[in-house]
């Protein structure tokens, strides 16, 4: 699958004014697929914006759609009140960047049914909120259409390249409520569950604050595949990071959840740059899970709809 952007303003426009930014390429985009989560148990994490179509699989342009933000369970676990901020336009074009705080009880928090490290929360009154504020929210949302299928996952080798984004040791960019950016390749073969659940091994330089960062294959002007050399730039979102294996001072290695901590804390043990992701295909159980309670409920507002990934 070769995927490109379109300009997600979600603003329900494909036209924008004439003091509205340019298209931007396809990695620009991503810069605004990520939101940085802080919860009031002491945690920071990373979660991606996620739109759902009717069925439940990827939206309709310019139809309404139901606005998800997916992370790891980890992240919000035990919290009861949720931080973030959110990018907006607004009539006159400037960026503000707008700090919510919402109870978690206000977030429809849905978990994976299978126990799985991932959660969803609804961000439907962040939204509502400005548009109330006229202001136009500015963000990329993924969707089903870049989870690859069962064969082009089966195709991955280890050695792939991937790109990460998110917030490691909760770093961020707070002037611009912009994320990081991490490359590293599949240190696995991702479709061989890594000791026989549906996870991967990366090679990349994971801290806290990685938690909850998509992962995904990034190929920029060609990539190999079974049938030789393709022309032409592909991104896959292939997982979700949830943890990072930690060599102790001890000489112990353990798997890590890797939320960032308020707290400071001494160094006891040290990052081996081997993140652990959860496969991308355990996406749709989870949104499945969280449209379950109340069925697909659009946020179709006046003015709201999505501009969604293209494949071509």
């Amino acid at each position: 699958m070769i995927a490109r952007f379109i300009p997600a303003f979600v603003n329900g426009f494909k036209t924008m004014p004439t003091n509205a930014i340019p298209e931007r390429t396809l990695v620009q985009q991503l810069d605004q697929c990520t939101v940085r989560i802080e919860s009031n148990s002491g945690a920071v994490g990373t979660g991606f914006f996620f739109a759902v179509g009717p069925d439940g699989g990827p939206p309709v342009e310019g139809k309404p759609f139901s606005p998800l933000v997916i992370t790891n369970k980890h992240v919000i676990d035990g919290a009861t009140s949720i931080k973030f901020v959110l990018s907006a336009r607004n009539p006159m074009g400037q960026v503000q960047h707008v700090p919510f705080e919402f109870p978690a009880s206000a977030l429809d928090i849905t978990t994976h049914p299978k126990g799985i490290d991932l959660a969803a929360f609804k961000i439907v009154g962040a939204l509502t909120s400005l548009q109330q504020q006229s202001l136009a929210a500015e963000m990329t949302w993924l969707d089903g259409s870049i989870i690859p299928s069962t064969e082009t996952f089966a195709e991955l080798p280890p050695l792939s390249d991937v790109v990460l984004v998110g917030y490691p040791t909760g770093l961020w960019d707070h002037i611009n409520n912009r994320p990081i950016f991490r490359r590293g390749i599949t240190a696995t073969t991702p479709h061989v569950r890594w000791q026989g659940r549906d996870e991967f091994l990366i090679d990349a330089a994971i801290f806290g604050g990685s938690s909850g960062s998509p992962v995904f294959v990034y190929n920029e002007g060609s990539y190999a595949s079974r049938g030789g050399i393709v022309v032409g730039t592909r991104l896959l979102l292939i997982g979700v990071n949830q943890a990072v294996y930690v060599h102790h001072t001890t000489g112990r290695l353990e798997a890590i959840p890797a939320p960032s901590d308020f707290s400071v804390q001494p160094v006891t043990g040290i990052p081996n740059n081997l993140g652990i992701a959860i496969a991308a295909n355990q996406i749709k159980s989870l949104v499945d899970a969280a449209l379950a309670p109340k069925g697909w409920q659009p946020y179709q507002l006046a003015g709201i709809s999505f501009n969604a990934a293209k494949s071509t």
